[in-house]
């Protein structure tokens, strides 16, 4: 028998999903529990609202992107590795990004109108791998870290923002290409001679 916290986590799960497929508007709770396979009369001890379980969603997007960060920071000690293992991090996800857009920008745009406190928690996901890349960029001793970290980011989403449109992974595949190229780049120049 499934303990309490699964049913709590098969939920949002399944409401992530959901909301990235299909919109946060569009997402009833009767489709978050027919994907997660949860009773829908149960929602509601684990969640009173829809909104509730959107701030869920957005704390795994939280909990989810600092992890990762995490890991990358565990596993290189350099700078330039760790930006090329986050540039890895960004092409495991590059088809579904293509295919369904960013879950992050999905969020952004959902929760904006309806759930300001999952709005809020979503949009400091780009707050933290801005400062995340910003650290990392100036340990390289980039002096304009934290405007090459933005442009990172900004880069990132406007690939998807092209793949999705075209519903082609092409676009993001070579800015990431461009984006690895690019930081190499800016870090050789940096490091003295």
């Amino acid at each position: 028998m499934p303990r309490r916290s699964d049913k709590r986590e098969k939920l949002l799960d399944a409401a992530a999903e959901a909301f990235w497929i299909n919109g946060y508007g569009s997402t009833s709770l009767a489709d978050i529990a027919k994907n997660s396979g949860v009773p829908l009369g149960n929602i509601y001890y684990y969640f009173k609202t829809k909104s509730a379980i959107a701030e869920g969603v957005a704390e795994i997007f939280v909990a989810e992107t600092q992890q990762s960060l995490n890991e990358i920071n565990k596993k290189h000690k350099h700078p330039v590795d760790r930006l090329v293992a986050f540039i890895g991090l960004l092409r495991e996800s590059a088809e579904s990004r293509a295919k369904l857009g960013c879950p992050l920008a999905n969020g952004i745009r959902d929760f904006s109108d309806c759930v300001p406190t999952a709005l809020k928690r979503t949009n400091e996901v780009f707050d933290t791998l801005v400062g995340w890349l910003s650290q990392v960029l100036a340990d390289a001793k980039d002096k304009n870290a934290n405007r090459h970290a933005r442009a990172i980011i900004t880069r990132w989403q406007g690939s998807i923002v092209l793949s999705h449109g075209s519903s082609s992974k092409q676009f993001l595949m070579e800015a990431l290409d461009e984006l690895e190229h690019d930081v190499i780049a800016w870090t050789k120049q940096l490091e003295p001679a």
